[in-house]
Order: C-alpha cells, then sequence, then structure tokens
C-alpha cells in the first residue's frame, strides 16, 4: 500500500514517455541548389582593402556557406571561360580548399583575360536545371560589365533564368 503512489508515478511517466511515432515534419525546408559565379578576371587582383577583389569574394562567399545548412553548392570560375570547380555537392571542404588555387594571379592568361557574364550565367543554368530537387539560386560576384550581355542579351538570359526558375543574386 505505501509503494502504491510510487508505482501509479512510474506507472503514468513510462506512458508519457513512452514509444512515440516517427512522421515527417509537417513544414519540411525544402533544398536550395545554389551555384556561385566569381569572376577571376585579370580586374580581381585589383586592391580591394587590404586585400585584393578576389580574396574579399573568396572569403565572402566561404563565409556566407557557414550560414546555409542542408544546401547544395556548386562553385563556376569565369573569366573568358568558364571552369565548373566543385559540383552541386552538400560538402563545403572544396569551397574552403579553393582560394589559392583559383587565385586570377594563377589561371593562365587566355583563361581570365576577360569577363563573359553571358557566358557563366547561361553555364550554370545548364547545371542547375539538371538538380533534382530543390530551389535553384545563383550568385554572381563579379567587379565588371559583360560584352556578352549588349544587345538584348541580357533580357534572353534573364528570360530563360526565369522560365527555368532560376534567381540571380
Amino acid at each position: 500500500v505505501n509503494t502504491f503512489p510510487a508505482l501509479i508515478l512510474a506507472v503514468a511517466i513510462l506512458l508519457l514517455a513512452g514509444p512515440r511515432r516517427f512522421e515527417r515534419p509537417k513544414s519540411e525546408r525544402e533544398m536550395t541548389n545554389i551555384q556561385f559565379c566569381l569572376d577571376v578576371s585579370g580586374s580581381m587582383t585589383a586592391k580591394f582593402g587590404s586585400s585584393d577583389r578576389y580574396e574579399v569574394a573568396m572569403g565572402s562567399l566561404n563565409e556566407f556557406l557557414t550560414y546555409r545548412k542542408g544546401d547544395a553548392f556548386s562553385l563556376m570560375v569565369f573569366g573568358d571561360h568558364q571552369l565548373r570547380w566543385v559540383p552541386l555537392t552538400t560538402d563545403v571542404s572544396a569551397f574552403q580548399c579553393a582560394p589559392p588555387f583559383l587565385h586570377p594571379s594563377k589561371l593562365p592568361p587566355w583563361f581570365s583575360g576577360g569577363t563573359s557574364i553571358g557566358k557563366a550565367l547561361k553555364s550554370s543554368e545548364k547545371y542547375l536545371t539538371t538538380a533534382e530537387e530543390g530551389d535553384r539560386m545563383i550568385i554572381l560576384l563579379s567587379d565588371g560589365q559583360s560584352s556578352d550581355l549588349f544587345n538584348g542579351n541580357d533580357v534572353k538570359i534573364a528570360q530563360s533564368l526565369k522560365e527555368n526558375k532560376i534567381t540571380v543574386y
């Protein structure tokens, strides 16, 4: 009789802490596929504070990665040509290792001689449309203007990106 209250309390605790039903969260966050387009043209070696423009841009990119969890990221560098350095991945370690290899001063002159933003956006669009799930976003980091966006080409590229539900920042 003296243990009866303790027994009732133990049963109540077991019932309250008993097995739970596993189910999906009611509001699940959708993954975002983020393609970084980083300008590595020669002008990115110009001084910007105590660093150069490339180092500041790459530092900002790596800092951004610390704020986004559960998203997939990709990195494309461009000048006159484009190079997809990192395919879509949730492992951001490749981004942190990239700065010394992609500095414009280390790239061949034929690669980083100009700034072809339009080509970089079209190439990014091609890669992002193959992503099976999630939202699509391009973050463009550049300091220059691009001749391949003249004569209405900018509008054509923007319309194509919009049709494919890709947001550009």
